[in-house]
């Protein structure tokens, strides 16, 4: 039977990659990547080498055709996406979605690993037994609406931005009805600039310095 493995990778610190998952590189006969080049970055750091496919949010029909042909002919593969764990806030579902559609033999095993969500949650020092987990803030449309949200969750709340809208972000949140509810910033997780914020609504534009604007962000938001 074929195998599709979903494989984490470190979200910064290469140190957290898994021995389980070299060991998969290794063994796979492709390799199915959000972004090859990133991806080639990781597998160089260990000296493996494998051709790539690409599967992004842009991904046609056909070219996921082309890599469930690929499986379908007795290949393995390791789905891998930018950092983190596939199918989290990212395009990997789409393929899992696919074989399950396709009717076709093919294994799916997960390698577990490296999540930001879990990570971020592990040092934010708050109840986790329920969370909800609500992705990329949106850009434009649904901007207001997500935020509302979040006044109305009586649970912990985690989500992405980015260095391009962190500043709007904070703006937002310090809109949040309820002043006193704590919110723990994540910058860089893992990697050299890594900075952890523990702040409060009322306090959490001044708690983070505008310098700091850089790099990628989980934030999360106590009920």
């Amino acid at each position: 039977m074929s195998t599709l493995y979903i494989v984490a990778t470190p979200i910064g610190n290469l140190g957290d990659i898994s021995q389980r998952a070299l060991d998969i590189f290794k063994s796979v006969d492709f390799v199915i990547a959000e972004d090859t080049r990133q991806s080639g970055k990781l597998l160089a750091a260990f000296e493996i080498k494998k051709p790539y496919m690409s599967l992004h949010a842009h991904t046609r029909p056909r070219e996921l055709a082309s890599v469930l042909k690929r499986l379908n002919g007795g290949e393995s593969a390791a789905l891998v996406t930018d950092a983190g764990t596939p199918g989290i806030a990212d395009p990997g579902g789409l393929l899992v979605k696919a074989i399950e559609d396709s009717g076709e033999e093919i294994d799916v095993v997960p390698i577990p690993g490296a999540s930001a969500v879990v990570t971020a949650l592990s040092v934010a020092g708050m109840k986790a037994n329920q969370f909800t987990f609500m992705g990329y803030v949106p850009h434009k449309k649904g901007r207001n609406k997500f935020f509302d949200g979040i006044d109305g969750f009586d649970h912990t709340v985690v989500f992405f931005e980015t260095p391009h809208r962190i500043e709007k972000t904070l703006i937002a949140l310090a809109g949040l009805t309820n002043k006193k509810r704590r919110i723990v910033i994540c910058r860089e997780l893992t990697k050299m600039h890594e900075t952890i914020y523990r702040t409060t609504v009322a306090e959490v534009l001044e708690s983070v310095p505008k310098e700091s604007f850089r790099g990628e962000f989980v934030i999360c938001i106590e009920s």
